[in-house]
């Protein structure tokens, strides 16, 4: 596998996982809330996670230079 095709596939993997991200969440306790970034320079792609007692919102966005 050359080193594109092994960069595009990690980058499926990854954006696989934050697309399943809200359907696995199970949720936490009344009154929580925390905000999460996660940014891997490698990929070229950052990811706001936001999560409350019910709920999880992933936002994905291109990174900055």
């Amino acid at each position: 596998m050359d080193r594109i095709a092994a960069e595009e596939r990690k980058l499926r993997d990854v954006e696989g996982a934050f697309a399943t991200l809200a359907a696995r969440y199970r949720g936490a306790g009344e009154g929580f809330g925390a905000s999460y970034r996660i940014e891997l320079e490698d990929l070229g792609m950052r990811w706001g996670v936001e999560l409350g007692p019910d709920s999880c919102e992933v936002l994905a966005t291109p990174a900055e230079d």
